[in-house]
């Protein structure tokens, strides 16, 4: 057998060895797999005890919390802000300050008004001595007129007997008139007195009505709360120039606040429904929530329908910071 042919038998074999030998490696260097152990199936059972409950289904909403009483105070008159003590947000007593504004801009109206009071109580003054005046004068002249008609008939007797010159008794006859004038024109002042007072007087009360204004616009500059309440909104700051009756604060009372809530549309004619039997729609805060925990019974149906109002049973003022808040609505029994 020549080389060549030991070579062609020799190295397939040489091949099928190796190959063997890594299969062979292989197979005893493998992690060895446990078998499963096949266990009996273990059914959990929990045991609770019935008890009779009065249950209806509960619906999941989103509400906030509003009032349906806004009070929005107002500028009483044009003048700078000097001071202003709230923001959105807070909660404010019944007295306490919400704004300043400067007193200086009311204080000329309040002034100005007392001067115009005292100029008409003095014209009045005035007009009461000058009609005592007008009584006094009147009797003199009056008297004065008499002797002066008394001398035209004694001149006009003269003259007739030839004993008189006729520009002395046109002289009487002149002084005569004009005495006579003088009556008529005191008689007027006479007569006068009692419209003039009647005017001076209306004037009186419409500057008396102006300084009340001013007096009252004064207080007024200082804004306060008139009730415990939460601050909805602050329209202005410090050194803004406002108008008569532009918006300053809003804010609404703590004892009359709601939640409104949107319902779906496809509960809608079932809470209709059910307000037409006369069941009671009960709404409520999750208890696990530790911001707020109120609760309230349905009182009505805004327009649109879809949004619907209770009111809470509990304090719900110190919530008003949250947007909103998900409830749970319900049907069931309302205590008396």
């Amino acid at each position: 057998m020549t080389s060549k042919n030991k070579a062609k038998f020799i190295l397939p074999l040489i091949v099928i060895l190796i190959t063997g030998g890594l299969y062979q490696l292989l197979m005893t260097s493998k992690a060895e797999r446990k078998q499963p152990q096949l266990k009996e199936k273990v059914w959990q059972i929990k045991a609770i005890k019935a008890q009779l409950q009065s249950l209806s289904p509960n619906l999941k909403l989103y509400g906030r919390i509003e009032s349906p009483e806004l009070l929005r105070t107002a500028a009483p008159g044009n003048g700078v802000v000097e001071q202003v003590f709230v923001r959105n947000g807070d909660s404010v007593q019944k007295g306490q300050n919400l704004v300043h504004l400067d007193p200086r801009d009311f204080e000329s109206a309040l002034l100005q008004a007392k001067a115009d009071q005292r100029d008409i109580e003095n014209q009045i003054t005035e007009l009461d001595i000058r009609h005592r005046s007008n009584l006094s004068a009147l009797d003199a002249e009056r008297e004065l007129l008499r002797i002066a008609k008394a001398e035209v008939n004694r001149l006009d007797k003269l003259h007739r007997q030839n004993l008189s010159a006729e520009s002395a008794l046109n002289a009487a006859r002149s002084e005569q008139g004009r005495q006579q004038l003088q009556v008529i024109s005191r008689e007027l002042g006479v007569d006068r007195y009692v419209s003039q007072q009647e005017m001076l007087k209306a004037r009186l009360e419409g500057v008396a009505a102006q300084h009340a204004k001013a007096q009252l616009a004064m207080e007024r500059s200082v804004i306060t709360a008139p009730f415990d309440a939460i601050v909805s909104s602050v329209a202005i700051s410090k050194g803004d120039r406002v108008n008569l009756g532009e918006s300053l604060v809003s804010l609404f009372p703590v004892s009359d606040l709601e939640i409104r809530a949107h319902l779906p549309a496809k509960y809608i004619s079932s809470v209709q429904q059910a307000i037409v039997n006369g069941e009671p729609l009960f709404a409520s805060v999750p208890a696990h929530s530790n911001l707020c925990n109120c609760s309230g019974w349905l009182v009505r149906l805004n327009q649109p329908a879809s949004i619907y109002t209770f009111r809470s049973m509990n304090p719900v003022h110190k919530c008003v910071r949250v947007n909103y808040w998900r409830l749970n609505l319900s049907c069931r029994p309302k205590r008396m």
